[in-house]
């Protein structure tokens, strides 16, 4: 089933027009308890099969409760107690538990209107998604589009937003609902990884950083229902570039190569040689400070199941012999990372 994106205003070049009147955030409205509403519904996670790990700032987690009585029998029929759960903050598989589906598929059809939305944003540190009300114009498509997703403008109608300019992803098929949440779980996992990794530069007094601008979810309503889902970023000036791939390839001709190539180490043994960070892109800055600001990674790891981004065994495999390769560089030894070696448990014998 594919849902489509209903608009909510007629197309207008003065944006203020837009603002739906039904915009003002109400404090009544927080999030308490995320349930599935369908009766015996199974969903699937980032770890099935296994039990999950509740999380003490959960407010699912800690409640453990059924679904209460009242909850809509459409799965993205939003009830109350979701809209206080959601503000109060649940963790990523009660989330995922809750809004996962192998049937209903989103995709946005409708361009330059406002919508009622959930803003979504993502903790790695504490494992916990937050939301709040906010509303969005939907802009014209920007006509830069990947092998999987397209960018179209995005504009935060909140005054206090009003004046910053956002990139929205959205897949060029319609897509699940989890795997716009799963591309926002995964970039602010690499920014996690690379605070440390910039931690580390700093004590050594190197200047030179690389950040993943942050990535956010949006869940477009009508009304109650959810029914549409983008990811949204910061828009960044600049010439794209692409350092690494996923597989074995580099770009050397870039410095920033380099210190992704560490980075991709440090996350190696910083993760107890379970994940690395690869698809390094984004842009870099030509005014001397060497920053680098990157988009859109892949995660190859064995904590999570394996699947079409995911190489695990073999994508850890891809980068300690080829990308990384066995000598490490100038900043993997400025830092003096362990040399990466052979792990039997990651490095079967056959690609």
């Amino acid at each position: 089933m594919e849902t489509e994106v209903d608009s909510i205003a007629n197309p207008h070049s003065d944006l203020s027009q837009f603002v739906p009147a039904q915009c003002e955030t109400s404090p009544e409205s927080s999030f308490e308890m995320l349930g599935d509403p369908r009766s015996g519904h199974q969903s699937s996670t980032d770890s099935p099969g296994l039990p999950q790990v509740k999380n003490p700032l959960c407010v699912s987690c800690l409640r453990n409760s059924p679904v209460a009585a009242g909850v809509p029998q459409s799965q993205y029929v939003l009830s109350q107690k979701d809209y206080r759960s959601l503000l109060a903050g649940v963790c990523h598989a009660c989330l995922l538990k809750r809004l996962h589906s192998d049937e209903t598929q989103f995709k946005l059809k409708t361009h330059r209107s406002a919508h009622n939305a959930l803003h979504l944003k993502f903790s790695k540190a504490t494992g916990m998604w937050t939301a709040r009300e906010t509303c969005v114009y939907i802009g014209e498509p920007m006509g830069i589009q990947g092998k999987q997703r397209t960018a179209i403008w995005v504009q935060f109608l909140h005054q206090e937003e009003r004046l910053s300019s956002y990139v929205g992803k959205d897949y060029l098929k319609p897509k699940e609902i989890q795997f716009h949440l799963k591309d926002v779980e995964r970039q602010m996992t690499a920014q996690y990884y690379v605070t440390e990794f910039n931690k580390s530069l700093y004590d050594k007094e190197v200047m030179a950083q690389i950040f993943f601008i942050p990535s956010e979810a949006l869940l477009i309503l009508n009304g109650d229902e959810i029914a549409g889902c983008v990811t949204v970023e910061p828009f960044m000036l600049g010439d794209f570039v692409k350092l690494t791939n996923n597989t074995g390839k580099k770009d050397k001709s870039f410095q920033a190569t380099e210190y992704g190539l560490a980075f991709g180490h440090f996350t190696y043994l910083f993760s107890d040689c379970q994940e690395v960070v690869v698809d390094l892109q984004g842009w870099v800055t030509a005014n001397g400070k060497g920053l680098t600001y990157l988009t859109d990674p892949q995660i190859h790891s064995t904590k999570t199941p394996k699947g079409p981004s995911n190489f695990a065994d073999r994508g850890l495999r891809y980068f300690l012999e080829e990308q990384h390769g066995p000598e490490c560089n100038g900043i993997c030894q400025l830092l003096k990372l362990p040399r990466v070696l052979r792990q039997p448990h990651v490095l079967p014998q056959t690609l």
